[in-house]
Order: structure tokens, then C-alpha cells, then sequence
């Protein structure tokens, strides 16, 4: 079931659930949870873009009215997008020294 980028976000919370099933212990619990509100941030902004793109020709004040507040939505999930980003580096664990005797 390699589908890459064409996995729809269902496909790929079920295969972040089983990854995070199979590593237990080996990430910090955070991690997934940082890697599930990229996932869901990232979600939204497609959908509100393919919205944005269906109203880019129209003058009439209600569709330029939405598109203002997709634009502000755009600009509050890509905070949010990044915040979740430098979670999930946080949460990531630290390559351990190469060589180095305990």
C-alpha cells in the first residue's frame, strides 16, 4: 500500500497509529501527537486551498468576503503548522554519539 503523497489522511493516521504502536518506548509519546496536528493542520489547508482556488475568479462580495477569511485562516494554521514542526523536533529523540563508551 505504498501510496506516498496519493495516501489520504485516513491512510496515513492508521499507519501512524501502527508506528507508533510498534516503536513504544523508543519515541517520546509527544512525538505522535505533534506528528498527528501536522497531519490535521496540513489536511485543512489543502482543503481550504482547493476552496480558495474555486473562488478566485468570482467578484461577487460574499466570495470575496470568504476568501479574506480563508486567508486568515491560512495564516493562523500556519503557525499552528509550525509550532507543531518545532514540537516534533523537539520530541524527536537525539541521534546518540557514534564511538563513545558509556
Amino acid at each position: 500500500m505504498a501510496k506516498g503523497s496519493q495516501a489520504s489522511p485516513a491512510q496515513v493516521q492508521k499507519l501512524l497509529d501502527e508506528l507508533e504502536v510498534l516503536s513504544q518506548g523508543s519515541f517520546d509519546p509527544r512525538y505522535f501527537q505533534a506528528l498527528r496536528d501536522l497531519l490535521e493542520g496540513t489536511g485543512k489547508v489543502q482543503d481550504l486551498n482547493r476552496e480558495l482556488q474555486g473562488l478566485t475568479s468570482s467578484t461577487a462580495p460574499k466570495d470575496v468576503a470568504r476568501r479574506e477569511a480563508i486567508l486568515v485562516e491560512l495564516r493562523v494554521l500556519s503557525e499552528r503548522i509550525g509550532v507543531a514542526a518545532t514540537k516534533l523536533q523537539t520530541y524527536s529523540r537525539k541521534p546518540e554519539a557514534q564511538g563513545k563508551a558509556p
